[in-house]
């Protein structure tokens, strides 16, 4: 889930009863609250609809990510879900990555979009996430960049860097990459202050699974 811009046209949408958009029906019965972003730059104030908690954008993204898959949400998700949850508690990195290949692996061969790209990937990883109740967020902004995935927990801050390796060869050269960037652009060094643990990630598109990881 991510938010969704509204404009004027939309807000007075919602009090038509007869023709409710979803996003205006989704904001009357409070599963997506209105949250103003001043744009400094422009001098202008932007409109946003997003989840207004972590409880309701589980929920939300349990819905997506059964049409996604087309498939119902089963006892192994929710097993994966903890999973996910005691890793992160535990610091439990290699089991993480295990469960990283868990969720990829769970998009079928036919699905033609999957690994074309690393955003299709870190997505899928975020959306199980936010199902186990992560407080995961993508293209956090930074001065000079965004992270591909930050996660947050007490005291912790995880940053993800991800990059598809087409080829066995580049694989090395693309995790050395992607730690390189996430330090360069200073990745997750925002408020509130914790302790930064950024991890680069490689995903084979041959092998449909993490091929090599780093913590820095």
């Amino acid at each position: 889930m991510k938010k969704v811009r509204i404009s004027q046209d939309d807000l007075d949408l919602f009090y038509d009863y007869f023709d409710t958009p979803t996003v205006s029906l989704l904001y009357q019965t409070g599963y997506l609250s209105l949250r103003p972003e001043y744009v400094e730059d422009l001098a202008i104030t932007r409109y946003f609809l997003c989840p207004p908690n972590l409880e309701v954008k589980s929920a939300l993204s349990k819905l997506y990510l059964k049409k996604v898959r087309q498939t119902p949400i089963t006892e192994d998700d929710e097993d994966t879900a903890s999973a996910l949850v005691s890793d992160f508690n535990n610091q439990s990195y290699e089991n993480l990555i295990k469960h990283f290949n868990v969720i990829l692996n769970s998009f079928g061969y036919d699905n033609k979009v999957a690994f074309t790209d690393e955003r299709n990937c870190r997505d899928f990883i975020d959306l199980a996430m936010t199902v186990a109740g992560i407080n995961s967020r993508k293209e956090v902004i930074s001065s000079i960049g965004s992270a591909d995935l930050v996660v947050e927990m007490p005291g912790k801050r995880y940053v993800f860097e991800f990059k598809l390796a087409r080829t066995k060869g580049s694989e090395t050269l693309l995790l050395d990459e992607a730690l390189e960037q996430s330090c360069d652009k200073r990745y997750g060094e925002i408020l509130p202050i914790k302790e930064l643990i950024r991890i680069g990630v490689v995903i084979s598109a041959k092998d449909k699974a993490v091929s090599l990881w780093k913590i820095l």
